[in-house]
């Protein structure tokens, strides 16, 4: 809504253009790029409810043509479960078309528009074509014969210029520059209905009271998700507790197993202590004993010392000794020699004497 006027993608609008077969059926023909002859039966507003106390859909537009369904939605406010409401709409759609007993095969093909004022995937594209497939196979052919199409209006640049181009331009400026026919034509339905005061009026005040609704269901859809994403945190948060206290039992075990640990080594080590403190005594000991050793050591070298002395001073009194009977020898050899010398002259002088035989 802008300025008091009501725009095509307003709920009221949208439903009141579409209700226009000629536009609904181009609008169609723009966004799958196919003719169609003509649509059998609209419904606006549709209610689809699968059973009884289950929730139904409310479809924006509703139509069938002679070999199909479509259900046309416009989106203004971003919807983060799409993907799931898609599925929902599907599966409300289907469960009505086929009575007991009828074949699967005689589903007819069904196709779900979201025409978005905004972008549902952030991707930049201006048409998302879902679908069904076989992620090992791709060549694979489901057979569903269903489609999902979302339009994203923002992206309409992106398109060549044409009717399903100058559709999104207007979703999503509210005007274009040289529209197409299809274009001007919803452009001059707008303004049709916004001249009908009455019509004007009455649904503005239910536009707005939707609005409010839309709003608080808005809301509490993000209450939802924020206490949601709390409980979720507080979820984490339990685990991560759960998963301190275990840690922290795990190191009290472990804190336990090093304390008996601890206590083991420190009784090994106060019996290592006893051990070496005995070492200790017995090394004192033998330091003693080898204190003894070393002061009887040391008389005996005192002792050997004085030997020595003694040893030497009896060796110089051997070798004056010996240089005494030395020269006592080389006496007696000499008056041996003496001697000698004296028989020798006595020999002779027997010899002259004639007293030879006297000996």
């Amino acid at each position: 809504m802008r300025n008091g006027q009501l725009e095509f993608t307003d709920a009221p609008m949208f439903s009141r253009v579409m209700a226009d077969e000629s536009i609904c059926r181009r609008v169609l023909e723009a966004i799958l790029g196919i003719d169609i002859e003509r649509i059998e039966y609209s419904h606006i507003e549709h209610v689809i409810e699968p059973r009884l106390a289950s929730r139904g859909i409310r479809a924006d537009v509703y139509v069938k043509s002679s070999n199909a369904v479509y259900d046309i939605e416009m989106q203004t406010v971003g919807d983060f479960d799409m993907g799931k409401r898609l599925r929902y709409y599907q599966g409300a759609m289907d469960v009505g078309m086929l009575q007991k007993g009828d074949p699967y095969d005689a589903l007819p093909r069904s196709i779900i528009i979201f025409i978005c004022t905004y972008d549902p995937y952030q991707r930049g594209l201006p048409v998302y074509e879902l679908d069904v497939l076989c992620r090992d196979a791709l060549s694979i052919e489901v057979g569903h014969d269903f489609k999902w199409i979302i339009l994203n209006a923002k992206a309409f640049a992106r398109l060549q210029k044409g009717p399903l181009h100058d559709l999104l331009e207007y979703v999503a400026e509210g005007t274009v520059e040289r529209p197409c026919s299809l274009t001007a034509d919803i452009k001059s339905a707008v303004a049709s209905a916004n001249a009908d005061e009455r019509w004007r009026r009455e649904n503005m005040d239910v536009y707005t009271w939707q609005e409010d609704l839309a709003s608080k269901d808005k809301w509490l859809r993000g209450m939802q998700e924020r206490l949601a994403g709390e409980e979720k945190r507080l979820a984490v948060k339990e685990e991560s507790l759960a998963a301190q206290e275990e840690g922290l039992i795990s190191k009290e075990e472990s804190l336990a197993a090093q304390e008996e640990n601890l206590s083991v080594k420190e009784e090994r080590l106060a019996a290592e202590n006893e051990r070496l403190m005995v070492q200790q005594g017995a090394l004192a000991e033998q330091e003693e004993s080898l204190s003894a050793r070393a002061d009887s050591l040391a008389a005996q070298e005192e002792s050997l010392s004085s030997m020595e002395e003694s040893l030497a001073s009896m060796e110089e009194s051997l070798a004056s000794k010996e240089e005494r009977l030395a020269v006592q020898k080389e006496e007696l050899a000499a008056r041996e020699e003496a001697l000698a010398a004296r028989e020798a002259a006595l020999a002779a002088k027997a010899r002259e004497l004639g007293l030879d035989d006297l000996g």
